[in-house]
């Protein structure tokens, strides 16, 4: 977990050990906590919409008879190696889906408030648009408990990969 700290110098000072018990870094980012706050929803859409793509990627790749296993060992060792690709990458390919973490119905709320943000500052966020809607899809279809690897679940299924099927591949 990083941690995004916004309020007067003193304060923030104060919580740094704290800080440092809770995050594997702390990044200070001004005196407003408004700043923090969005930043924080910035990054939560940043990640939504790279789940909604990693789980359209696999479903392309099962559809069309690829191992999605090595398909993740190609994508993570080349251009997304980073670990929020290499271990939720992992989980769709795998087809694993967990409960507990980061579930739809929180995943949902900071989409929608960014969705707000974005809308009140005039920013179209089409892509963050479609992850809201796949969400509330989830949601529907009984995911609540899953976090955000399910979005690849979802995905699967409106390609019509049937969840513990096989491919040519596999």
């Amino acid at each position: 977990m990083f941690v995004i700290a916004a309020g007067a110098p003193t304060v923030v000072q104060r919580c740094q050990s704290i800080f440092a018990v809770l995050g594997q870094r702390t990044f200070v980012v001004g005196e407003d906590p408004r700043t923090a706050n969005l930043i924080k929803l910035i990054g939560n859409a940043i990640s939504a919409v790279s789940m909604e793509t990693l789980g359209e990627v696999f479903a392309l790749a099962r559809k069309r008879g690829l191992d999605p296993q090595q398909l993740l060992a190609v994508l993570t060792g080349t251009m997304y190696g980073g670990r929020f690709h290499t271990i939720y990458g992992g989980k769709i390919a795998g087809g694993q889906y967990s409960s507990g973490g980061f579930l739809f119905p929180l995943i949902l709320k900071d989409v929608r408030m960014a969705l707000r943000e974005a809308e009140s500052a005039g920013v179209p966020t089409p892509s963050l648009s479609v992850v809201r809607d796949r969400l509330i899809s989830g949601i529907a279809r009984g995911y609540s408990d899953l976090d955000w690897s399910a979005l690849g679940l979802l995905a699967s299924e409106e390609a019509g990969v049937r969840r513990g099927s096989k491919t040519k591949a596999e």
